[in-house]
């Protein structure tokens, strides 16, 4: 069971998960962010955390950070409208397709995606199944979403990264 949390930092951006990946039988140890480097202008840099199937969380952030590392001119509309659509094209040939399944056997996932500049600034964004919504400060996803958003709304103050990390590790 997984938990990842997004926190957007006053000089930063902190994406943060548990390292146990499971497959109902076994645990393993596994770190769980995908960031990558934008090195052509404007550079930026992404992190995706996930949760849910890990195989399907594997290959749409590889997707998605190759959109974001694309050396395409880009304005931050065309950026988040091509974050979005790479996630939704993904999830309605890949998820969808197999929603008929029963609910163990049915893949599916939910992601925080944090962006720092390469034409978007400091973005912060959160998926459910197609939705793909910007979150101004923090999002949690994963089996202690609900837990996790109710700390991260009690303790957040747009903070340093440092104390964001801080705040990630409690």
């Amino acid at each position: 069971m997984t938990i990842a949390i997004g926190i957007r930092a006053s000089d930063g951006i902190v994406i943060a998960a548990d390292r146990e990946e499971g497959d109902g039988y076994l645990t393993n140890d596994r770190g769980k962010i995908l960031q990558s480097f934008r090195g052509t202008d404007p550079i930026g840099w992404i992190g995706i955390a996930g949760a849910g199937d890990g195989p399907a969380i594997d290959e749409v952030a590889k997707l998605l950070t190759n959109r974001f590392c694309a050396d395409t001119e880009r304005t931050p509309e065309l950026v988040r409208a091509t974050l979005r659509n790479e996630h939704r094209a993904y999830y309605k040939t890949t998820i969808l397709p197999l929603a008929g399944l029963p609910q163990l056997e049915r893949p599916d996932y939910s992601l925080i995606i944090g962006c720092l500049e390469g034409g978007l600034g400091k973005s912060l964004f959160a998926t459910s199944k197609l939705s793909f919504n910007e979150s101004s400060d923090y999002e949690a996803v994963g089996v202690g979403a609900t837990v996790a958003n109710n700390w991260l709304e009690r303790l957040y103050d747009y903070m340093p990264v440092s104390c964001a990390i801080r705040l990630a590790r409690m």
